[in-house]
């Protein structure tokens, strides 16, 4: 519509050579005093004042348009809080959603790191262990285990250090799980009883008085000593794991079979 009365304005300037095509109507030239610019300036003005009035309707429109828009949007979402029950329902359900998902973030984050890099420092020195005395098994880390499933191929029936550190390396693993699935660090007694019932470990850990490690990194005992106790099993196992893989291993295994858990007698068959 605009497009057309523009081009009827022109149609209007050119027939009555009030201004050049194109000059705008502000800049109009002094009118010559004839009837035919009489009668043309009126029908040039009452254009401009259409096209005004045209455009002045058309914003009119959009904003009819806006407010509908709005209204409708507000019917929206007034429907969408009455089917949770209200609008204090519907913000209780917001908060509690809410509340779900900070609780994710609002973790220990150094306790789950130090539990994760001590798991994951333990696996590494598995996987070296399984490389080393089994040269024949193929490419571990390309098979992408998991770490239960290196653990299961460690031979504790065939070596006295595996035997003795294999409760603490699968409770390792389930502490880590657990972890992963709960999003939590949970220690519990029976998770350090597992650890402390290695003979070699506790009597290890006993003769440095709760201080196993040395490290700057590590918290004394009497800070968090569940978490303590993890850290130091995953050293004393790493450490035994790598000592097993220099060629002097025949040695070493030699002297852990006198920590070797004492084997479990055989069942009798019912008679």
């Amino acid at each position: 519509m605009v497009r057309e009365l523009s081009q009827e304005l022109g149609k209007a300037k050119a027939k009555c050579r009030i201004f050049p095509p194109g000059m705008p109507v502000n800049d109009l030239p002094p009118l010559e005093k004839s009837s035919h610019t009489k009668l043309c300036r009126p029908i040039a003005v009452g254009i401009v004042q259409y096209i005004i009035f045209n455009d002045a309707e058309e914003r009119a429109r959009e904003r009819h348009a806006v407010d509908a828009k709005d209204e409708r949007q507000a019917q929206a979402v007034a429907e969408m809080m009455a089917r949770f029950g209200g609008r204090e329902a519907f913000l209780g359900r917001l908060d509690k959603r809410y509340a779900e998902f900070t609780r994710v973030w609002d973790q220990d984050a150094e306790r789950m790191g130090r539990i994760l890099r001590a798991h994951l420092a333990v696996e590494h020195f598995v996987e070296i262990y399984l490389c080393s005395t089994n040269p024949n098994l193929g490419d571990v880390a390309g098979a992408r285990l998991s770490y239960s499933q290196k653990v299961d191929l460690l031979k504790a029936d065939e070596n006295s250090m595996i035997a003795m550190i294999l409760p603490g390396l699968r409770r390792l693993g389930t502490i880590r799980n657990r972890i992963a699935h709960r999003l939590q660090v949970d220690l519990t007694k029976e998770d350090e009883d597992v650890f402390l019932a290695i003979g070699l470990f506790k009597a290890t850990r006993d003769a440095k008085h709760g201080n196993y490690l040395e490290h700057p990194d590590v918290k004394p005992i009497g800070v968090d000593p569940p978490l303590a106790i993890v850290e130091e099993f995953a050293q004393f196992a790493s450490g035994l794991l790598h000592a097993a893989t220099d060629p002097d291993r025949e040695v070493w295994a030699e002297a852990m079979k006198a920590f070797a858990p004492d084997p479990k007698p055989a069942r009798k068959s019912p008679e």
